[in-house]
């Protein structure tokens, strides 16, 4: 029977898949985010999109937003958060850190008695509504994560990834902060960064405002979530100090 359009455009790119499966792993990785176009590949396809295409058209579409690293995932403990994008462009960077984990010797066990499966991934069960991003998470100390709930990071996934963090003793409080209604576009690496143990880059006047909470395990797998003054003074708590560098 003759393919739809869909189906067409399906079969390319898992051509394009299969091609690239036998490439030296530099190569792949090269394709894999710089893109492939049409023209790269070494057969003629006979969709229509094929045809209207020009010679730089994309059959995979490249990924440039690679560079940042910190968003696709995050490690806690002895495992990864893998994030859920908000961005749909952004979403196959999480698919090939995972392979990564999953796959490459380095996060493969080294000694008798280790996982041979790779790190523990957390969120693995994570629904298609939630989205957390890493650069709403801060790993500030073993076994605290702070975490920012706004446009990118749900409060939602934030409990529940919580939930997961005390059940497999990877951490024994998350803090929260509310970011604003206006922080779609804001992370809050760009307003709270840690650079020493006890110093932080800060947006004051906006960080000091943030409704911030504390998450512990509580009887039953409940969480308790107890109000923090502010996040300041919650940070300087968890990390044993008088105060904070800012």
């Amino acid at each position: 029977r003759t393919l739809t359009a869909k189906e067409q455009a399906a079969h390319d790119a898992g051509l394009a898949s299969v091609l690239l499966a036998g490439e030296p792993g530099d190569e792949l990785a090269a394709w894999c985010i710089g893109g492939v176009a049409f023209a790269d590949l070494p057969f003629a396809s006979s969709s229509f999109t094929a045809y209207t295409a020009g010679s730089d058209d994309l059959v995979i579409p490249p990924l440039p937003n690679s560079y940042y690293t910190r968003d696709p995932s995050t490690w806690v403990g002895p495992g990864v958060v893998l994030s859920a994008m908000a961005h749909r462009v952004r979403r196959r960077e999480v698919l090939h850190l995972e392979m990564i984990y999953r796959h490459h010797p380095r996060f493969l066990a080294s000694s008798p008695g280790e996982s041979d499966t790779g790190p523990i991934i957390f969120g693995e069960d994570r629904p298609g509504t939630a989205g957390v991003e890493g650069g709403d998470l801060l790993a500030l100390a073993p076994g605290v994560l702070v975490a920012a709930c706004g446009g990118r990071t749900r409060s939602g996934t934030v409990e529940a990834l919580a939930a997961e963090l005390f059940a497999a003793g990877a951490a024994h409080e998350v803090l929260a902060v509310q970011l604003p209604g206006r922080g779609g576009e804001v992370h809050l690496d760009t307003v709270f960064s840690q650079i020493d143990h006890d110093a932080f880059v800060v947006y004051a006047d906006l960080v000091e405002r943030l409704p911030t909470y504390a998450l512990r395990p509580g009887r039953n797998g409940r969480i308790e979530v107890d109000h923090e003054e502010h996040l300041f003074s919650a940070v300087a708590r968890v990390l044993g100090l008088e105060a904070l560098r800012l």
